[in-house]
């Protein structure tokens, strides 16, 4: 007797990697922009800006956006760990931003797409019941 197989898109397994895979390469994307963004605006910036001078939300706000993406690189290493601490920089960097400009700043949600999905193949991997490592 014949066993029945899924097809590859419908095998739930298969999906937790087509997510790993999305949810790395656009952690890639989203640090490599950021980057050449971080290097095309300092020298503009020399001569005027000071990074002493920020006011206290507004460093509070550059440092969890640093750290938002450092969690993104951790996420790489240890799925679940990484995308908890970036959603938990990005619930920081809003709520500062909220008090420093009375407004939020909404796309910058866009790196928690990336958190999520990593928080996501964390949880069936380790959690659920349906992940089989040793799938056809």
């Amino acid at each position: 007797m014949k066993k029945a197989t899924k097809r590859f898109f419908q095998n739930s397994t298969n999906l937790v990697e087509g997510f790993r895979f999305f949810a790395k390469f656009f952690s890639i994307i989203i640090f490599l922009f950021f980057l050449i963004a971080i290097i095309i605006a300092t020298p503009a910036q020399r001569s005027t800006f000071n990074p002493y001078a920020l006011p206290f939300y507004d460093s509070i706000m550059v440092i969890s956006f640093y750290f938002i993406l450092l969690s993104l690189l951790i996420a790489w290493i240890k799925e679940g760990l990484g995308g908890l601490l970036s959603i938990t920089g990005l619930i920081v960097y809003l709520i500062f931003d909220f008090l420093s400009d009375g407004k939020i700043l909404w796309n910058i949600l866009i790196l928690a797409v990336p958190a999520c999905m990593f928080i996501y193949c964390w949880w069936y991997t380790n959690v659920s019941e349906e992940y089989d490592p040793y799938r056809e």
